[in-house]
């Protein structure tokens, strides 16, 4: 049962062929890996249930949607002040991406899109009204052509 719960190269292979194209097909990611595309089904269901590949998601490109301004909003925030804060980001003028707590002084950053600046002016304006203290930072550039890393150990 233990030996079930190793993951090996091949596993990390599969996975590392997931990160780099989710609709990556079975047969192909087969071909990459020396397997059938039913042995890959049965790796994935394993990796699935052990929790190392927990979910899939879409990734979408938030300035072809209108949101102009990508930003990280960092901060001392109590739960009621991230309920506060989501109600500042209605889809219509927010898509946030990823919300962390952090060590530290500020322990919340939230990764989010905004759909320019007169609406990011507005919502730091609405957290200095209830005396929530930020940090704001915009992001100037983004570097997709950098390795992804995944979020697993690999062989150096």
């Amino acid at each position: 049962m233990v030996q079930d719960r190793k993951i090996n190269e091949t596993d990390r292979q599969i996975v590392e062929c997931l990160h780099g194209n989710a609709r990556m097909s079975l047969k192909e990611i087969g071909s990459r890996v020396f397997l059938s595309g039913q042995a890959v089904r049965n790796r994935i269901e394993r990796l699935e249930d052990l929790g190392v590949l927990q979910r899939y998601t879409v990734n979408v490109n938030c300035p072809v949607f209108g949101y102009s301004v990508h930003a990280l909003i960092r901060g001392r925030f109590s739960p009621n002040d991230i309920t506060f804060f989501l109600g500042l980001c209605p889809i219509q003028r927010c898509r946030i991406l990823h919300c962390y707590t952090l060590t530290g002084e500020q322990s919340t950053l939230f990764d989010l899109y905004v759909l320019n600046q007169e609406v990011l002016r507005d919502m730091l304006e609405r957290l200095r009204e209830r005396h929530i203290q930020v940090q704001v930072d915009m992001v100037l550039d983004e570097h997709p052509d950098l390795p992804a890393q995944g979020g697993y150990e690999q062989k150096v």
